[in-house]
């Protein structure tokens, strides 16, 4: 369904809402219950005392705890196709801060028969850093989320080649609570089981982390 600048797919419960002006995400709700959204991308996250090191050593210098966070999406092009099993739609979407530090995106989004939703995602930096410490999707959480399940790494925080702390198992957490905050690496799944009973089920991804942006506002990095 199109109208003005939302596209929305409805399969059987679930309902996805796309911004056309940004490319993304809007809203992905389950029997009318919100469960995520809008989303955006992640091109940084604020630096580590080590890694401050090396940036504030560099002629040009930014606010690192903020850098390139936050930027609106602008799509340039976008293309829906629809089949009898899916519909994809293509999205190319620019975030830029200046001329000097941009992304362009490279998004395909699939909607299967059954209502799953998978997300392709291609990542073009053109940054004034020499590396980026975190590329992904932020998907905000409403209100109501309850706990948080996943399959994989914890009960702390872990991250690829830091794991040593962790070990592989099934854990949950309310979103208040200390085991529900850092990186969850390692992942089979996750969940995020809301009270009014819909939950979102993340999977085939290399971690998630569920940001506090203060005590009512919540989102998913993936």
């Amino acid at each position: 369904v199109r109208n003005g600048n939302q596209i929305t797919v409805t399969v059987g419960p679930a309902r996805y809402d796309f911004d056309r002006a940004s490319g993304q995400i809007a809203a992905i709700r389950v029997d009318g219950k919100p469960i995520a959204g809008p989303s955006n991308l992640v091109v940084w996250r604020p630096a580590t005392y080590c890694e401050r090191n090396r940036l504030d050593l560099r002629p040009n210098q930014h606010d690192w705890n903020t850098y390139m966070q936050g930027l609106a999406g602008l799509a340039k092009t976008w293309s829906i196709e629809e089949s009898n099993q899916t519909v994809t739609i293509t999205t190319q979407t620019e975030h830029r801060a200046d001329d000097l530090n941009y992304v362009v995106t490279r998004t395909v989004y699939w909607i299967s028969a059954t209502g799953t939703l998978r997300v392709d995602l291609e990542v073009e930096p053109h940054l004034d850093v020499p590396e980026i410490p975190e590329v992904g999707v932020e998907l905000v959480t409403p209100g109501g989320l309850e706990t948080m399940h996943w399959l994989g790494e914890g009960p702390l925080d872990s991250r690829p080649g830091k794991a040593e702390a962790t070990y592989f198992g099934f854990w949950q957490a309310g979103p208040r609570e200390a085991a529900a905050q850092g990186t969850k690496s390692g992942l089979e799944w996750a969940r995020l089981v809301y009270a009014h009973g819909a939950a979102l089920h993340v999977k085939d991804c290399a971690g998630v982390r569920l940001e506090s942006h203060d005590d009512q506002r919540r989102a998913l990095r993936i």
